[in-house]
C-alpha cells in the first residue's frame, strides 16, 4: 500500500508541478495538455483512498516471522536467510491509512489551491465534476 500511494503521489506531484509551470507561461495549448493527466491521477487517488479506508488493522499483524531454517552445514543467519528475515520484518510492519491521510490531503489541497482550475476546466460543470 505504501509503494502504491508513493507512486501515485509522486506522479501527481510531478504532473502538478508541470501544470503550474505551464500555466505561468500563459500558453493555453500547453497547459490544457495536463487536463487528462490530472483527471486520471485524481481518479486514482480517489480509488486508492476508497480502498485504503476498507483496510482493517487486525491484531494478527504483530505475529512474529517464522525462524529461518538452517541448511545442511549452514550457520543460522548466514547467507540468504538474513536477507529473508529483513524482508519478513518489513512485511510485518503495520500500515495504516490514518498515518497517510495528512500528506495525501496536503497534496490534494495543493492541487485545488495552486492550479487555476478555471483555466483548465472552462465550464462550471467540468470544474465541479473534477473537484467532486
Amino acid at each position: 500500500m505504501t509503494k502504491l500511494l508513493d507512486s501515485l503521489s509522486s506522479g501527481l506531484q510531478a504532473e502538478l508541478d508541470g501544470t503550474i509551470r505551464d500555466i505561468e507561461t500563459g500558453d493555453q495549448q500547453t497547459y490544457m495538455a495536463h487536463r487528462t493527466s490530472l483527471e486520471m491521477y485524481a481518479f486514482l487517488i480517489t480509488w486508492f483512498v476508497t480502498a485504503a479506508e476498507k483496510v482493517k488493522v487486525s491484531e494478527d499483524d504483530n505475529v512474529p516471522a517464522p525462524k529461518a531454517k538452517r541448511g545442511r552445514g549452514g550457520k543460522a543467519g548466514a547467507g540468504k536467510a538474513g536477507g529473508r528475515a529483513a524482508v519478513n520484518k518489513k512485511s510485518n510492519e503495520t500500515w495504516t491509512w490514518e498515518d497517510q491521510i495528512p500528506n495525501t490531503l496536503k497534496l490534494i489541497a495543493k492541487l485545488l489551491l495552486k492550479v487555476q482550475s478555471q483555466r483548465i476546466w472552462t465550464t462550471t460543470a467540468e470544474r465541479d465534476t473534477f473537484i467532486k
